[in-house]
């Protein structure tokens, strides 16, 4: 049975629209309306979820409560549209700032291993799915290595690996680059894309030659490849962060195409 790799760069895909952070504490991503998480600051522990509101708005219910205060918990319920971005404290934790901003998400991967899991459980999944998320460039591709070294029989036994890059989502920029071994991969994809309303004339096809970062390191040694990369004015700025940098509409017609990517290969 022939493998499908899915390789994402953590910190390198732009995450959903809820994004959460605190000057003091983690940072989650809130990927699905009405599925809460948890952020810990210190002695502050507040739960968050989010549900749509219709009009790419957002209605963001915050509950907040400190291990030192033995009050009922507080709610903060924020409404906001796409574009919109938000930055607040607490009242009497002044060392305390939330902020939403662009986080480290993986929205295609976890699409795609979704789709997977999906097809699995209707049994009709018929190549085994394999998903990494490792650290980029930043760190020398660390991790990427070390996944080679442990996983080698992937580099040829795999029908196919699945890069997902840099960028992917970026509202400054809509360009969005497809390079594979075979061409016809980065057809297809084209074609799931403009399915799921992404412009086309912002997908640009081009040679394996060009791939970069962990794509390029997977095509040296010998992989299958389909990477997929995009474009960015405020590529490790300050300014690359939610709202401003980070299209919803492109964000999820990716994760969407990559989802049904994986439909299509996994039951090949």
């Amino acid at each position: 049975m022939k493998t499908l790799s899915i390789a994402a760069l953590a910190a390198a895909l732009f995450a959903t629209p809820i994004a959460v952070s605190s000057a003091a504490a983690d940072t989650i991503t809130l990927n699905v309306p009405y599925t809460g998480q948890t952020l810990r600051s210190g002695e502050i522990a507040m739960s968050l979820y989010f549900t749509t509101t219709g009009n790419d708005g957002y209605e963001v219910v915050a509950t907040y409560m400190s291990d030192a205060d033995s009050a009922q918990p507080k709610r903060i319920v924020m409404d906001l549209s796409d574009g919109d971005s938000a930055k607040f404290g607490l009242p009497g934790h002044p060392g305390v700032l939330y902020e939403f901003a662009r986080a480290g998400g993986i929205v295609a991967w976890l699409t795609a291993l979704s789709a997977g899991a999906a097809l699995h459980r209707e049994s009709r999944l018929r190549r085994d799915v394999v998903g990494f998320a490792t650290c980029g460039h930043e760190l020398g591709h660390l991790g990427l290595n070390a996944l080679l070294q442990q996983q080698q029989h992937l580099l040829s036994s795999a029908a196919c690996w699945l890069h997902l890059g840099a960028n992917l989502g970026c509202a400054s920029n809509a360009t969005l680059f497809l390079r594979s071994t075979e061409t016809a991969d980065s057809e297809h994809m084209r074609d799931l894309l403009v399915a799921e309303s992404y412009p086309v004339g912002a997908i640009c096809i081009e040679p394996v030659s060009k791939a970069s970062g962990e794509g390029r390191d997977i095509v040296d040694h010998g992989g299958k490849i389909l990477s997929m990369a995009g474009s960015n004015a405020h590529f490790h700025a300050a300014s690359d962060r939610w709202p401003g940098n980070v299209s919803s509409s492109r964000t999820a017609a990716i994760a969407r195409a990559v989802g049904n990517w994986l439909c299509d290969s996994g039951m090949a």
